[in-house]
């Protein structure tokens, strides 16, 4: 079994979300379920779910992904709320099974309101935050707008790779093609980087680099009979991250 994954990138047009948009919708929803018995749970679930999606919204993609690298503390703040958010509701969670023969409970209403609050917390921690983490990670910190679009893309592609691989462990690769780069790809030092890694067999080899007209070509493969899921994407993560040449072909705007 094998799959591919194709990505392609262009700027986003949407403008970057403050900090104060998003703490004004997640900060304050754990304190809304304080106290709150099941029964009169619905209405602030609805809200808290509401407002979780709209924080979503505003997080995803590059401009998310540009905030939480310019205010890392915002991710610490997020992070917090959302784990006093889930205690909330792993205690709603509990006095809902105990609670399951309750004639005058509403039980498939409010279970349909904590998986939907839970979901959206989920994807704000798991999806938001992460991406936020792996590109700075990818590319540090101080990667400017257009090396946040790349590596987000390269983001998007490794984690579809994660999902797909329990269905072919044995290997894995990822080709990016850099275009406006920026760099004077006949100046010496950067020729024979290039020469250096330069694929003469037309096999695409791990770590190899091709001239493409203007463009440049990075291939980055990993193969394993024996090994656990993640590894070829951990694998894979590692070798972009140590990639000075690729570095290079992404610090411009």
């Amino acid at each position: 079994m094998c799959g591919i994954i194709a990505v392609v990138r262009r700027p986003s047009m949407r403008a970057v979300p403050t900090r104060d948009d998003v703490l004004g919708l997640v900060s304050g929803t754990a304190g809304a379920l304080e106290g709150i018995a099941l029964e009169q749970a619905d209405g602030p679930l609805a809200n808290i779910a509401e407002r979780l999606a709209a924080a979503d919204t505003l997080l995803r993609g590059t401009p998310g992904v540009r905030l939480l690298i310019a205010d890392p503390g915002l991710s610490d703040l997020l992070s917090a709320e959302l784990a006093t958010l889930n205690a909330h509701l792993d205690a709603l969670e509990a006095d809902l099974d105990a609670k399951a023969t309750v004639d005058a409970l509403d039980l498939e209403s409010v279970n349909a309101l904590l998986i939907s609050t839970r979901d959206a917390a989920w994807a704000i921690e798991r999806d938001r935050l992460r991406a936020a983490v792996v590109v700075s990670d990818l590319g540090g910190r101080d990667v400017h707008d257009a090396g946040i679009d790349a590596i987000f893309s390269v983001h998007q592609a490794l984690s579809a790779i994660d999902r797909m691989e329990v269905r072919g462990r044995d290997s894995a690769g990822i080709h990016l093609l850099v275009s406006n780069h920026g760099l004077d790809l006949d100046d010496a030092s950067i020729a024979a980087a290039i020469d250096a890694r330069g694929d003469k067999t037309e096999l695409f080899t791990d770590s190899a680099v091709r001239r493409v007209g203007d463009r440049l070509s990075f291939v980055y493969k990993v193969a394993a009979e024996i090994g656990e899921l993640g590894d070829n994407t951990a694998s894979l993560r590692n070798s972009i991250r140590n990639d000075a040449l690729l570095r290079q072909a992404l610090d411009n705007e």
